[in-house]
C-alpha cells in the first residue's frame, strides 16, 4: 500500500535521511524504531507532505511527488503527530468534526458512531475541553480524530510518549483491535522499542538516517545485536 524508495531531507544544511527506503502492506502494522535523531519523525513528514523531500513515495499507485498535506488526507493517510495535535480550546467534538471534514454529513455521523464504538467515554464528553483531558485521554482523542476521516493508513508518532506504562498498554492494544477490525495499516513510529515490536508484524530500525535493520518484530526483539546497538536494549538472557 506505502512504497518509499531514496527518500532524503534535509533541515537546512543538515541531512536527516539518506536513502531511506521501506513498505508498508495493506492492512500492515509496521514499527519505524531507533534512537533520538534518528530520522523517525522526519519520516512521517515527508509521507504526509509536511517538509520537502526527494525520493519517491507512493500511496496505493499513487505517486505523493508534490502532495501537499491536505491531497494526502484525501488519498486516505491519516497523521498523528507528536504531542497528539488535539486542539485544546475546542470539545472533543469538535475536534472529531475536523478531523471528518472530508466526509459527507450522513457518512461522518455513521463514522462518529463506528469510532466511539471504540471510544464510548467521548459521547459522555463530547462538550469538554480538549485541554482538559488528562495525557491519556488526549491520545486517544488524536487517534479517534484521524479515524475520523475513514483512513487507509495511520502515522502515529509517539503514542506512547509520557503516558503511565498501564496506560500505553491500553493504547497498543487499542491500537492493534483497531487494525485487526477496521483493517486500517498503521505505522508506528515508537521510542519504546518492547511495546512497538510487540504490537507491529513487521519493523524497520532508523540510525542516523539509514535503514540498519528490518525483518520480522518478533525476530529483532529477540536479536540481540539489533536489541544492544540499535535499540538500547539489554541481551535476552536464558
Amino acid at each position: 500500500m506505502l512504497e518509499i524508495k531514496n527518500l532524503r531531507a534535509s533541515y537546512g544544511e543538515i541531512e536527516a535521511l539518506h536513502d531511506v527506503s521501506f513498505h508498508v502492506e495493506d492492512g500492515a502494522i509496521v514499527a519505524l524504531l531507533g534512537a533520538n535523531g534518528a530520522g523517525k519523525t522526519t519520516t512521517l513528514r515527508a509521507i504526509s507532505g509536511t517538509i520537502k523531500h526527494s525520493g519517491t513515495i507512493t500511496f496505493d499507485g499513487v505517486s505523493l511527488t508534490d502532495y501537499g498535506p491536505e491531497d494526502v488526507a484525501r488519498l486516505g493517510i491519516a497523521h498523528v503527530p507528536e504531542g497528539r495535535g488535539t486542539l485544546a480550546e475546542l470539545t472533543v467534538w469538535e475536534n472529531l468534526m475536523l478531523g471528518g471534514y472530508l466526509l459527507r454529513s450522513e457518512p461522518l455521523h455513521e463514522q462518529y458512531a463506528r469510532v466511539t464504538e471504540y471510544f464510548p467515554w467521548m459521547e459522555t464528553r463530547k462538550k469538554q475541553h480538549a485541554g482538559t483531558l488528562s495525557g491519556g485521554e488526549q491520545q486517544m482523542l488524536a487517534i479517534a480524530r484521524a479515524l475520523m476521516m475513514k483512513p487507509k493508513v495511520i502515522l502515529l508518532d509517539e503514542p506512547s510518549m509520557g503516558l503511565a506504562p498501564l496506560v500505553a498498554r491500553d493504547i497498543f492494544a487499542l491500537l492493534q483491535t483497531i487494525n485487526r477490525k477496521d483493517g486500517v495499516a498503521l505505522l508506528l513510529v515508537e521510542q519504546n522499542a518492547v511495546s512497538a515490536l510487540a504490537t507491529a508484524s513487521h519493523a524497520y530500525v532508523l540510525e542516523t538516517g539509514r535503514v540498519a535493520a528490518t525483518g520480522i518484530a518478533q525476530e529483532l526483539a529477540r536479536d540481540d545485536r539489533v536489541r544492544r546497538l540499535y535499540l538500547g536494549l539489554d541481551p535476552i538472557t536464558a
